[in-house]
């Protein structure tokens, strides 16, 4: 388990921090990292950490994860949450504890073998930024149009065959990032966007044409196709 110093770049590893644990100042640690066993054994700790505002989760052990997870929706303060794996395979699925984290403006999962994301993600209604990367993802559900407040979407690096239309009403949505992915087209709406400003589509095979209503767009400031 590591803590991450308020302000700084550098962070203590748990070996040397659990020895003055109870002496460590209000405010002084708001980011730490830890993987689902830690996180189970110490989440009275945790949860007391003041002003903790972001998690990273390493997912190694499925039986801890939801009873754990779904604890973490009494930090009012979170609002960042990065999953990884340490082992992609053994995870295919997401905790369905984490939609339960209304507080969250970040969430990060990445090398997580996911081969789908559900539809509970639109429970998430003050996400900015979803950002979902090396997993086995083929498509996102249709009502990720709810989550209104994001503004990047990053999506590489997944197996996404199909983008829905309904991306189209995420009105302040300014970076969409699609690279490395398997899709053969980008949809027209796509163009409706009224704030998009930088879309990403590079590396995906048999993509080899887009609509030309967003190559026309004058929102779009950096198009790579």
């Amino acid at each position: 388990m590591e803590y991450y110093k308020s302000g700084l770049s550098s962070y203590m590893d748990y070996d040397v921090l659990k020895g003055i644990y109870d002496d460590i100042p209000d405010s002084c640690y708001n980011r730490v990292v830890v993987t689902d066993v830690e996180l189970y054994e110490n989440i009275d700790k945790i949860l007391n950490i003041p002003n903790l505002n972001a998690l990273k989760i390493s997912l190694s052990n499925a039986h801890y994860q939801e009873s754990v997870i779904s604890q973490l929706s009494s930090i009012k303060t979170l609002v960042k949450l990065e999953l990884t794996s340490i082992d992609c395979e053994t995870n295919t699925k997401l905790p369905q504890s984490i939609f339960a984290l209304k507080s969250l403006k970040i969430l990060h999962i990445n090398n997580i073998d996911i081969t789908e994301l559900s539809e509970s993600i639109s429970q998430l209604e003050n996400l900015e930024e979803l950002w979902i990367y090396h997993t086995a993802l083929k498509y996102l559900p249709s009502n990720i149009s709810k989550l209104t407040k994001l503004t990047h979407l990053g999506v590489e690096a997944n197996d996404i065959r199909v983008l829905p239309d309904t991306l189209s009403a995420l009105s302040e949505l300014r970076t969409l990032d699609v690279f490395f992915n398997s899709l053969s087209a980008l949809p027209v709406s796509l163009s409706k966007l009224p704030k998009l400003e930088r879309l990403d589509a590079l590396y995906n095979e048999d993509l080899v044409e887009v609509p030309k209503e967003l190559l026309l767009s004058s929102t779009l400031k950096k198009f790579m196709y």
